[in-house]
Parts: structure tokens; C-alpha cells; sequence
């Protein structure tokens, strides 16, 4: 595994509000004090319009330029942080927010922040580490989330401390390594040089691998991605519904065909027995034989006697090997298609022992398996 610092892209994530100096006490926090260093090549900050404008007259250009003063006070490469790194969150009719104020807008600001998120973690090449120091708590908080629906091994995310006389004076950037001195809002003078600033590293669970790929490469709203991880955490639940011809896996239909849903049929009623499919590439009369009949039994109950006499015609010597290992397959491709990722997996006829020998059935309990009939 890569540590964060090992790799060519390292991106900083901030959503800042009326405080600009959070980009650089992070900065200094990661690439000075943080061992091994964790130095970031560019800067992505969110925040409203009047965010902005503190961020592009305080950070950018050389006066006062703190990002530049930053780094070469302590010797770091420069970072890049353009006009376009600056994103201003805007409400749902496209004009920008110079605050958060309503339920609306705070859905917005959502959405903006998730689909940054993705975006930069689309990346396989960046590292991202987002600080949740500034900006309303609920954007602090749709930044953590996002991370956690999107974050990979390599990203991080903290909260930057800041000793209590400097946290609350607008002229600390970040502790200078020369003299300094500032005023607190009461007159107190202090050295920036004296200030004590560390990073809190916030573990945080990856749930990247329980989305859909949809919404990994496409653009989603915050509730989307919600909603897609909640159903990837809802019990597996199957429901064979012989009555209307049709199956439910974790409420999703799977649109299967008469020959597809009588073998689902078959398995799902044995595994709610507690009970596998033996199935072996050798021939066995008595046992292929056995097969066919519970199989037919299934399936005469979806179909008219036509297709009935055609399909047993088909296995007037027994289910074999072949029949079974065809129609598994196809069974297991419907159900990933209906079914991304991980989710699908208690929903598969997955095989118990050797290739081409051993017993077949569902990763599911029996009570989570129920059957609608006539």
C-alpha cells in the first residue's frame, strides 16, 4: 500500500467560511509538523461568496500572499492553488451563496461537495486529505460524509487545534518562525512564532466499495449516494413470488424468465431448508433424476404444459451438470445486473467445495427467504 505522501497528486480539501487562515495552518500543520510530511501540490477550497473573497485577497498573489509567505518561510515547493481552485457554492437556480440560510440552499452546498469529492477521488493518481477546521459545521460535516462514501485507502481527513490565544485573532496564519507580533481583539500582543498549532487525524469508514459504479464515475446528489450506501447496508432479503412470476432481491426486481425463476425457485426453497444442491460433472442417474423432478416441479407451475412437455422432454435423463452450471450462470448475471458491487453476493448461487464437484445454494438465512404461491 502507497502512504499519502508517496503520491504525485496531493490534494488539501477545505471548506472554508470567514476564517481563510485555516488553509494555512493545515498546510503548515501537514507539511511541517506532521512527519512524514504530507505536502500538498494543490488546494481545492469551497465556500460561499464572501468566503471567497477573504480567500482571494488574504492566500493568493503576493500581498499579503500567506500560502506563498508559508512556503517559503519553511522551504516548501509551491503549492498551486488558481482562481478555479477556489469553489464558490452556488444555490439551485446557479446564483452564488454568500451564505447558508435555508434548507435549499443547504442541500446545494451538499451536492456541490459531494460530487467535488468525487471527482478528486476519481484520481487514482492524487491523494486527498480533507480538514474539516472551517466553515458552517453542517459543510464540515457533508465533507466528512462525502469522504466517507468516496475516501480510499490513501486519503485522510483532521481538524487543525490551534492554541486558544491565536485561535481567535484574525492575523494568525500559521506560526512564523521569526518574530511576529500580533494583537488579539482586546489588545494583547503575541508572537506568531510562539503559537502551537497540531492536526487531529479523524478515522473515518471507506463505504467506496458499497456504491453503485454509477454513482463512482457519474455525477449523484448527496441524497443518492445516501440512499445507495443505506440499501447496501439493509438485510438481504429474497422474496421468490411464484403467484405473479416474479423475484425481489433486497426489493429489487430481477425480471427473470420462466426457466430462470424455477431454478431460483429450486435452490431458494432448499437453502430456506437449510439444505444445498449436490451437483457433480460426473454423471449420477439417481441423483440428476432427483434434480429434474424438484426442478419440474417448480417449473410446471410458471408455464403451460407445452413449454412444460418441451423442458422436460429436455431432461428426460436427468438435470446434468451442464443444464445446471448454464442456467446458474445466467441466474447470476441477471442478479449482478439488477444488483451492483458487493450488495448482490448473498443474493448468488455460489458453489461449496471443489470445481466441478460439491454443493451449490444461497449465502442467505432461511428466514430472510420467502415464497408467494398460489
Amino acid at each position: 500500500m502507497r502512504f499519502p505522501d508517496e503520491f504525485p497528486r496531493r490534494v488539501l480539501f477545505s471548506v472554508t467560511g470567514l476564517s481563510p487562515q485555516i488553509v494555512t495552518e493545515t498546510i503548515y500543520a501537514l507539511a511541517v509538523k506532521q512527519k512524514p510530511a504530507f505536502v500538498p501540490t494543490q488546494v481545492v477550497v469551497m465556500t460561499t461568496s464572501d468566503g471567497a473573497g477573504r480567500v482571494r485577497l488574504t492566500l493568493q498573489g503576493s500581498e499579503p500572499g500567506w500560502l506563498a509567505r508559508l512556503c517559503n518561510d519553511y522551504d516548501l515547493p509551491p503549492v498551486a492553488f488558481a482562481d478555479g481552485d477556489v469553489r464558490v457554492l452556488c444555490a439551485a437556480d446557479g446564483s452564488v451563496l454568500s451564505d447558508i440560510r435555508t434548507g435549499t440552499d443547504n442541500e446545494a452546498a451538499a451536492n456541490a461537495i459531494i460530487e467535488t469529492i468525487r471527482v478528486l477521488t476519481a484520481d487514482a493518481g492524487c491523494a486527498l486529505h480533507v480538514s474539516l477546521a472551517g466553515g458552517r459545521k453542517t459543510l464540515g460535516f457533508f465533507a466528512a460524509y462525502a469522504l466517507s462514501l468516496y475516501g480510499r485507502p490513501q486519503d485522510r481527513l483532521s481538524h487543525v487545534l490551534v492554541s486558544s490565544a491565536f485561535e481567535s485573532s484574525p492575523d494568525f496564519y500559521y506560526p512564523t518562525r521569526s518574530s511576529r507580533v500580533i494583537y488579539t481583539r482586546d489588545g494583547t500582543p503575541l508572537d506568531t512564532r510562539d503559537a502551537v498549532v497540531e492536526l487531529a487525524d479523524i478515522p473515518f469508514v471507506r463505504m467506496r466499495d458499497g456504491l453503485p459504479e454509477a454513482l463512482r464515475t457519474g455525477r449523484a446528489s448527496y441524497g443518492q449516494a445516501v440512499n445507495a450506501v443505506q440499501e447496501r447496508l439493509r438485510p438481504a432479503v429474497l422474496v421468490i413470488d411464484l403467484k405473479h412470476g416474479g423475484a425481489l432481491a433486497g426489493g429489487r426486481p430481477l425480471g427473470l424468465r420462466p426457466v430462470s425463476l424455477a431454478f431460483y425457485a429450486w435452490i431458494a426453497r432448499n437453502a430456506r431448508a437449510g439444505r444445498r444442491i449436490a451437483k457433480s460433472a460426473k454423471q449420477d442417474d439417481a441423483r440428476d433424476a432427483a434434480h429434474a423432478r424438484d426442478f419440474l416441479a417448480e417449473y410446471g407451475g410458471l408455464v403451460n404444459l407445452a413449454e412444460h412437455a418441451t423442458i422436460k422432454t429436455t431432461l428426460r435423463n436427468g438435470l446434468d451438470y451442464d443444464f445446471f452450471s448454464q442456467n446458474r450462470s445466467k441466474l447470476n448475471h441477471m442478479v449482478r445486473r439488477a444488483i451492483e458491487n458487493a450488495a448482490a453476493g448473498p443474493y448468488l448461487v455460489k458453489q461449496f467445495g471443489r470445481r466441478g464437484r460439491g454443493e451449490y445454494g444461497l449465502d442467505l438465512a432461511p428466514e430472510a427467504i420467502t415464497f408467494i404461491e398460489d
